[in-house]
């Protein structure tokens, strides 16, 4: 897992990366104007490391999809809740997670990996929610440990 979130709204005690009002801000950013809303969203999903070309990239790949589906995606991913669900994983799984990452905060992260028995978490020295765009070095080193079990490259 890169980046994860079982559930996206923060709720009390539990950090999920955002607030109600702010899903909303993003929902009707989406639709007035798309690509505002994909040009605001790419500097801050890649992080502030993040080199511009990448940014610019990743803000086409954006306007690219369909603003109509991207949004109903978008508006599922964000509302629904699997925290009930994790119990049910019963497979290795190692969780990739940056320093800051705006969408799926460390504590998203580490709450998953506190309830899958067995997981593996790897805070890693990258930042933004796309290391596997922004530090794909950093990422095939990880997953390469992670078939190799764990163990240090």
């Amino acid at each position: 897992m890169i980046g994860p979130s079982a559930h996206y709204l923060n709720d009390g005690a539990y950090k999920g990366g955002f607030e109600q009002s702010e899903i909303d801000a993003l929902m009707n950013m989406m639709e007035r104007n798309y690509k505002e809303w994909a040009r605001t969203l790419a500097p801050a999903a890649m992080g502030r490391e993040a080199d511009q070309e990448l940014t610019a990239d990743f803000e086409q790949r954006l306007t690219r999809n369909d603003a109509l589906i991207t949004r109903q995606f978008a508006e599922v991913t964000f509302q629904l809740d699997r925290r009930e669900h994790i119990k049910y994983v019963k497979v290795p799984v190692t969780i990739l997670q940056t320093q800051e990452d705006m969408i799926a905060p460390v504590e998203a992260g580490r709450y998953i990996h506190e309830r899958i028995t067995g997981s593996r978490f790897v805070l890693m020295d990258a930042t933004g929610h796309n290391p596997h765009l922004s530090h794909p070095e950093e990422v095939i080193k990880e997953i390469r440990r992670n078939l190799r079990g764990g163990e240090k490259i």
